[in-house]
């Protein structure tokens, strides 16, 4: 990942503030507290995390037409980078995915990210975020989870599952059973809670029969001492939506187009009478390029219900 253990000038990238709800107010959990957050985002609280799984938050950066990498690249941090406006948005938008990343306990990166970026993985690159992590408790690294289809197109050699990293490969059993003959790792079933851990190396997750039961994913995460996730796959974002179980989405605009027939940061379509909507907590800016908005995801429209 291009920018390891960059530092910044608070005063290049720091953010405006132009709205905060009030219900940001209640927001009382604080993950980590870096030296310069006040000063270029403001506070970065969270509401207490469920009993039955991680408080699930997703960032994403994308162009003003929603898209999310170019037809030429597979890289979606270039939709920040290539924003010749405003070069220090850019920087702001990389410290805004690391100030998140140093807030959760794991990271879900999408098994097609791994496939077109072989150094990809969830650390956390801003040296002082990363002290203030530490500082907190949390491990260097986040947990990184990879949810998978258990298809022949896995990336299982990707430098992720031969790092010592501790990585969560989870799947349903038919997956788990194929993956396990391509990666070597820990198998483990989910339903066993009480035992649930992931403190280094792979481990082969089984989740459900056919398909990754999502829920049972958390369950066992959560058990596992997971408070907060973050997701960074567009894929698992949209299931997350389609089952209600998204909490929020930290979503960057940056001033540019890519066109049509590129990934947004959905996948598939909703119906006029059945789709997910969200509520706006803030919106910061990077003049003049930049727009940082924070949403509360999984409301419904009365008018649709």
């Amino acid at each position: 990942m291009d920018g390891i253990n960059k530092r910044f000038d608070p005063r290049r990238i720091g953010l405006k503030r132009l709205y905060a709800s009030p219900k940001l107010e209640e927001y009382s959990r604080r993950e980590t507290a870096s030296p310069d957050m006040q000063q270029i985002y403001g506070p970065l609280g969270f509401p207490a995390v469920p009993d039955d799984r991680p408080y699930i938050v997703g960032c994403f950066v994308s162009s003003l037409d929603g898209g999310i990498v170019f037809r030429n690249s597979h890289d979606g941090s270039q939709i920040a980078k290539a924003n010749a406006a405003d070069p220090a948005g850019g920087d702001s938008d990389f410290w805004m995915l690391n100030a998140l990343r140093a807030s959760c306990d794991c990271i879900v990166l999408g098994a097609n990210t791994l496939r077109v970026q072989p150094k990809m993985n969830g650390a956390v690159s801003v040296p002082d975020l990363l002290d203030a992590r530490i500082a907190s408790g949390k491990p260097e690294m986040p947990l990184q989870v990879v949810p998978a289809s258990g298809k022949d197109d896995f990336p299982a050699d990707h430098q992720l599952f031969h790092s010592g990293t501790p990585v969560v490969i989870a799947s349903g059993s038919r997956g788990i059973d194929r993956l396990s003959r391509r990666v070597q790792g820990t198998c483990v079933d989910a339903q066993n809670l009480q035992g649930a851990s992931a403190t280094q190396g792979v481990t082969l997750l089984s989740c459900g029969e056919k398909q990754l039961d999502i829920p049972l994913l958390h369950r066992w995460l959560r058990c596992a001492g997971a408070d907060q996730m973050l997701v960074e796959s567009p894929g698992y974002f949209t299931s997350l939506l389609q089952q209600d179980l998204a909490d929020e989405l930290f979503l960057t605009w940056s001033s540019l187009f890519t066109g049509s027939g590129v990934p947004g940061i959905t996948s598939g379509t909703f119906s006029l009478r059945d789709h997910p909507s969200a509520e706006v907590l803030s919106v910061h800016i990077h003049e003049p390029g930049f727009v940082f908005l924070r949403y509360r995801c999984g409301l419904i429209s009365p008018a649709y219900i």
